[in-house]
């Protein structure tokens, strides 16, 4: 059965969802990060070095522990968005989106027929196209696609002035549950609060309006200052 996403389940309560950001693999972080009462982990795909083995393991880890994995993947291109889908990913977060045709092109690679063209194929989130589990854990193939899509969460990451200049045309495209920041220009900065109420105004999302997220590196280094410091 198509696992409840965290972060959408705790949104529909009101609720903020707590994660981590991995920047690097590691199973017996992700045990340790839902031992101490976080949500949901987040793979950066995009500067990290994961593997397809260390998404999979990642995955089996943090599901194992009560987790949603979400991940921000290295390009738009569908392939790799369906191989992060298949290992288990239940959030997309995609870098450097600019345009309303990049952001549609997103969410057609993210979600199943009829909200996308996302391809079917034999990962473990997809029971490993084995007909007797699909059956089984979700009644029938457009069954599981429908749950995949509903627990799906798809992010566009705005890091330009491009991207900015078409905020209005990229709040419009279906299918973008939340949109996120990721700029190193100062001017860029100058600019998202105006953004931030641009999408509130639609009735469009951020990623902070139901996400807090801190770095594993942060956690480790934070820890260990204040030991030495204390010592």
């Amino acid at each position: 059965m198509v696992r409840r996403n965290a972060i959408l389940e705790r949104a529909e309560r009101g609720e903020r969802s707590l994660g981590c950001w991995m920047t690097f693999p590691s199973v017996q972080i992700v045990e340790l990060i839902a031992f101490a009462g976080f949500h949901f982990v987040q793979i950066d795909g995009e500067h990290g070095p994961f593997s397809p083995e260390d998404i999979e393991f990642t995955c089996l880890a943090a599901q194992a522990a009560g987790l949603t994995v979400t991940a921000r993947i290295p390009s738009l291109d569908p392939g790799t968005i369906t191989s992060y889908l298949d290992r288990g990913v239940q959030g997309i977060l995609a870098p450097h989106v600019e345009s309303s045709d990049e952001a549609e092109a997103l969410v057609s690679a993210c979600r199943f027929a009829p909200d996308g063209e996302r391809s079917w194929g034999g990962g473990r989130a997809l029971h490993f196209n084995d007909p007797t589990a699909v059956q089984g854990r979700d009644g029938s193939r457009a069954d599981l696609m429908a749950r995949a899509n509903a627990e799906l969460i798809v992010m566009a990451q705005l890091e330009s002035k491009t991207a900015l200049d078409a905020i209005d045309d990229l709040l419009s495209v279906p299918g973008i549950d939340y949109f996120a920041f990721g700029p190193n220009d100062p001017a860029i900065k100058a600019a998202m609060a105006q953004t931030v109420q641009r999408a509130h105004a639609v009735g469009r999302k951020m990623t902070t309006d139901d996400m807090s997220m801190t770095y594993v590196q942060s956690l480790l280094l934070d820890a260990g200052r204040a030991f030495v410091e204390s010592n």
